[in-house]
């Protein structure tokens, strides 16, 4: 018998079976990932960071079902920004996300992911870039947080020291996925 097959009753409940595909799904593929985050400042980079993301527990349990269903569509298609996930009066001072986080804390800028490539077999890599003339609110304003969605919810999120963002500044982001 196969130990990746196991045959569930007919009367099993979305929220059961919810639960069970994502456990099994978990042990099965354990998914994780980095975010790249520089900033372009008159053509110099000034920061240029990679750092691990969290992969969230939606994201997970969308994966499961677009595999056991095989008629779903599960499209990682919009980037997002946000202010929040930082020490209370300390923007310089990220706090860790939580997996069961299902939207940024405080999202204030979002845009369609500019292209995705596959760097290696098991791995996708979206690219978005923050144009200068965008997300620049009345002048000046501090991300601290970024995140990944689907139409289905979000899929990955980090938080950061703040990235201060400007007319002068284009923002370029590289989150990879790694399966």
């Amino acid at each position: 018998m196969n130990p990746f097959v196991e045959t569930y009753p007919d009367t099993v409940n979305d929220s059961e079976m919810k639960s069970v595909m994502s456990e099994d799904f978990e042990d099965l593929i354990q998914l994780k990932g980095s975010l790249t985050r520089r900033i372009i400042e008159n053509g110099e980079v000034i920061l240029d960071e990679t750092q691990d993301n969290l992969i969230v527990n939606v994201a997970r349990e969308n994966l499961a079902r677009a595999i056991a269903e095989g008629t779903a569509v599960y499209v990682v298609d919009t980037f997002a920004l946000g202010d929040g996930n930082h020490a209370v009066g300390d923007i310089l001072t990220p706090v860790n996300p939580d997996p069961g986080d299902t939207g940024l804390e405080n999202q204030l800028f979002s845009r369609a992911i500019n292209s995705y490539s596959y760097p290696a077999s098991s791995t996708v890599e979206f690219s978005t870039t923050v144009e200068r003339n965008e997300a620049n609110g009345a002048g000046i304003v501090a991300y601290t947080e970024a995140g990944l969605f689907s139409d289905h919810g979000m899929f990955a999120i980090r938080s950061f020291p703040a990235m201060v963002k400007n007319n002068e500044r284009e923002f370029q982001f590289l989150w990879r996925v790694i399966f």
